[in-house]
Order: structure tokens, then C-alpha cells, then sequence
């Protein structure tokens, strides 16, 4: 298997805490970019007999696992610090019995997904202070959960002020209510700070809080042009492609307008402004599917960048690009979300080359293949760019068919 696998045991009465895993199969690996929580999850052979499998396994443990990707095919091969893939926690355990010697399937997430999981401590309470940064706010936060905080060099705004008014708005005023009822999950209150900096929240391997913007703009990993009939193009030389590509024009809107509330003290008119969707026809004669979010007057969000990013939730959601190849890696180095790849296939409707933005990728790895599926989007739904967002399937229906 390409990936090994380490489990912390903390205690141990038959050797070492940290046990090796190198037998297992159906090992699946969902590797997210604007994810706390990438996911993991295989099948191990379970002998209840026997004590070292007892204690790998250790149902409520909640162990710390880590995955390593390396092609070293040695027996005893130990991994590098730089092969390391992800640092979480196993979490569930699914056992059967039918009379037959049975694998236990094992599965987990990264460790910020606690994040994902958990509401914020009482004792966190008043969220924010007046003058804190954003990244002094995600510090604060995390810190109970022993998380690290990671920040890209791309990521911007995570020194940004956070504002007093913002400080009542996100950590429920009214304290007098019961717990349950005044409770905020961690990762949606973080997940709201950082939309409006158009920053995301990932993970990186070793189990931080990782800071980041897309890289829509970086050199494509792969450019599939189904229409090259040579054998240098990636279509040609990379094995077991498949693709498939979903237009779910029930989730678009042509307009989508914001408007923000008035400020009752000052007595003001709210702001607002309508951006138009380019993947829709619009006009005398075409459809008409207006949308209109209300934001609050304290919101930290303008009403341009509000309409920004709801249309580009929207294009995330209606247009989905998934390609399976039965290759998990590149020279060496596996196969990554936060890359682009760009694409020409008529058969799909790409009629010109398009570029892709890649938000997720699965790995499959089993005695029987080796697969990586990347679920990608169109750039816009993440980077926000309303100066590259163009409809990348028809041209006022001027340049069909082309071949």
C-alpha cells in the first residue's frame, strides 16, 4: 500500500505506543480545501484474540492517526516527515459478526474537525474583545482543543480589527438563555468571520488550523483536451479517465440583489446593489430568476462583496466537473485540491478549453486499483473574480458546434 499508516496507542503493555500499519485495504482518503475535517477511512483485520489488535483497534480511544503517501515499496520502509499527508483522530469503528473471520472498518478526520463537531465552551464567553485580530480571535478559540494555526503566505485581513458591534452580533447577546439554546458551533462562528476576508479555514498534514486563499491562477495540474488525437496529450497518457459534468441551472438566479438594512439609529437608508449571473441568458424573452439576500446593517460584509460571494455559492453548488483517473499522484506527489486543471471536451459541452478549480479529491486505494477523483468548480467559486467569470459553455449560441 502507498499510504502508511501510524497509530498512537498512548499506552501500551505489548510494545511500542506508536504501531505501524501496512496491511489493510479499502483505504479511502477525501482530501477538501475549504475543509477543516479531510476524512479518512479502511478495513483491518481484526483478531479478537489478539491483544496488539485489541489495542490498535480500542473502540472510544479516539486514537491519533497519521497518514503518510510514499512510493518507497520497501516492506519496512519508515516514512519521512515530508511524506506526511494528515495528523487526526479515529473515530469510528464499524464490527461484524456472521460467523466469518471479518475486517473492521476504521475512519476518522484531520484534527481541526473537532471544530466541526463542537460548540464553543462557556468559559469562552464574551467570544471576541474590542480590538482583538481576526487572527487573535481563531487563537483564542482553538486553544482549549491543543490546535496549532497555520497561515499562508497568500492569506490576507487575518490582522483586520474586528469590530466591537461584530463582537455582539457573533457570540449570542442574550447570555440569559439556556446553554443549549445560546451555544454556537466553532467552525460555523470561524467560518463567518473569515467568508467576509475571503479567507478559507482548512487543515494542513500536521493537524493545524491552516489559513488560506485559492490558488485559481497557479499552472494547471492537468489539461484534458479530449479532441487532441496525439499521445503527448494527458488524455492519452493517463490511464482510466472518466468524466462527468452537472449543470443544475435550478440553483442559479440571473440577478441577485443585496440589500442591507437600514441603520434605525442614524435613520439612513441600507445600501444595496444586484450582480447578474453571465451563466444565464438574460433579456427580453429569456429567463428571469431573481434572488434578494438582506444582510444586517452591522454585517461585516459590503454589499458588493456580499453579492460576490452568494453568487459564487450559488456557481459552486449548480456546477460540478468530476474526473476519476486511476493515477493518485504526480512525480511522486499525491494528487491535491487547491489546484486548477483546465478542460476541452465537446462531449460535455466544454467546447473551448476551461479552466477548473479542484475543491476536493478522493483517493481509492485497494488490492485491485489505485483511483483519484477531483471534484472541481469553476474558479469563481471561490476566488470571487466577477473580471474572469464568463460563461465557459456557450457564446450567445454564435460558436456551436465547434470542432
Amino acid at each position: 500500500m502507498p499510504f502508511i499508516i501510524k497509530i498512537n496507542l498512548r499506552h501500551s503493555t505489548t510494545g511500542s505506543t506508536i504501531r505501524t500499519l501496512r496491511r489493510y485495504t479499502n483505504f479511502v482518503y477525501n482530501k477538501k480545501f475549504n475543509s477543516l475535517a479531510s476524512t479518512f477511512s479502511f478495513d483491518f483485520y481484526f483478531d479478537p484474540r489478539n491483544q496488539e489488535h485489541a489495542e490498535i483497534i480500542c473502540v472510544s480511544h479516539l486514537h491519533e492517526v497519521k497518514l503518510y503517501y510514499t512510493t518507497n515499496t520497501e516492506s519496512n520502509y519508515e516514512p519521512k516527515e515530508s511524506e506526511l499527508e494528515l495528523t487526526g483522530f479515529m473515530l469510528l469503528n464499524r464490527f461484524r459478526n456472521n460467523g466469518k473471520p471479518q475486517l473492521v472498518n476504521c475512519s476518522g478526520y484531520a484534527k481541526p474537525g473537532v471544530l466541526l463537531d463542537c460548540d464553543i465552551p462557556p468559559d469562552q464567553y464574551p467570544l471576541e474583545d474590542e480590538g482583538l485580530t481576526f487572527r487573535q480571535v481563531i487563537q483564542k478559540t482553538i486553544k482549549p482543543f491543543n490546535l496549532g494555526l497555520v497561515i499562508s503566505a497568500r492569506a490576507k485581513g487575518v490582522n483586520t480589527r474586528v469590530e466591537e458591534k461584530d463582537v455582539e452580533e457573533k457570540s449570542d447577546e442574550d447570555m440569559g438563555k439556556t446553554a443549549s439554546e445560546s451555544s454556537q458551533n466553532i467552525a460555523s462562528y470561524l467560518s463567518e468571520l473569515a467568508r467576509s476576508r475571503n479567507i478559507v479555514l482548512s487543515h494542513n498534514a500536521k493537524g493545524n488550523v491552516f489559513i488560506t486563499t485559492p490558488n485559481t491562477t497557479g499552472m494547471p495540474l492537468f489539461n484534458f483536451d479530449f479532441t487532441d488525437p496525439t499521445e503527448n496529450s494527458d488524455v492519452k497518457k493517463i490511464p482510466g479517465i472518466d468524466s462527468e459534468l452537472i449543470f443544475n441551472g435550478q440553483a442559479l438566479h440571473t440577478h441577485i440583489t443585496i440589500k442591507q438594512q437600514a441603520d434605525d439609529t442614524e435613520g439612513s437608508n441600507g445600501a444595496e446593489t444586484t450582480i447578474r449571473n453571465p451563466l444565464l441568458p438574460v433579456g427580453r424573452g429569456f429567463v428571469y430568476r431573481p434572488r434578494v439576500v438582506v444582510i444586517s446593517s452591522g454585517n461585516e460584509f459590503t454589499v458588493g462583496e456580499a453579492a460576490r460571494y452568494e453568487l459564487g455559492k450559488e456557481i459552486r453548488e449548480a456546477v460540478n466537473l468530476n474526473i476519476s483517473i486511476a493515477k493518485i499522484d504526480i512525480n511522486g506527489k499525491l494528487i491535491s485540491p487547491d489546484n486548477t486543471i483546465t478542460v476541452k471536451d465537446p462531449t460535455q459541452f466544454l467546447y473551448n478549453p476551461s479552466t477548473w478549480f479542484i475543491q476536493e479529491v478522493a483517493i481509492t486505494v485497494n488490492e485491485k486499483e489505485e483511483k483519484c477523483v477531483m471534484s472541481c468548480v469553476l474558479p469563481f467559486g471561490y476566488d470571487y473574480d466577477t473580471t474572469k467569470l464568463k460563461n465557459v459553455f456557450v457564446d450567445a449560441h454564435n460558436n456551436l458546434p465547434r470542432f
